[in-house]
């Protein structure tokens, strides 16, 4: 079993069925993908997103949408971070030039995409705010690879 797991973390198996399943999901049953995800665990939690849906005075509400979000991506942030910008990082010099190729295809290959679609179907001054939105869904795997 343990060889299993090295595998699947190794190529980040967990990563793509995990994104492969929550994308099926989302889309055949958004009503109950919506519950769980937003699902608050911890009422008047110390860290989370804030409730102003009720009359009450805002709370802090825990949720895995939180979780996720802010609190994972957070620290996948850190993890590139310090792998590229400290003295003793993983990707220093010449390692760093993958992942960062990487990235930037990431963020661009979706943009670009996304832009000629709208283009060739004619829809470009409806559609050309929505780039962002393929960026930032590709742009997690290359992240993920780094750290």
């Amino acid at each position: 079993m343990y060889r299993v797991w090295r595998r699947l973390g190794k190529y980040s198996l967990l990563l793509i069925v995990g994104a492969l399943s929550a994308l099926i999901w989302a889309n055949v049953s958004p009503t109950t993908y919506h519950a769980l995800i937003d699902y608050s665990f911890w009422q008047s939690a110390p860290i989370g997103a804030v409730d102003v849906s009720s009359a009450e005075p805002p709370s802090h509400q825990l949720s895995l949408h939180f979780l996720i979000n802010d609190v994972l991506m957070a620290l996948a942030g850190k993890e590139v971070w310090e792998a590229v910008a400290l003295k003793g990082g993983a990707l220093r010099g010449k390692k760093a030039l993958t992942p960062l190729i990487a990235t930037a295809g990431g963020m661009l290959g979706p943009a670009f995409v996304y832009l000629s679609g709208a283009a060739v179907i004619g829809k470009m001054a409806l559609l050309a705010r929505g780039w962002a939105i393929p960026t930032a869904t590709d742009i997690a795997f290359p992240i993920w690879s780094v750290a």
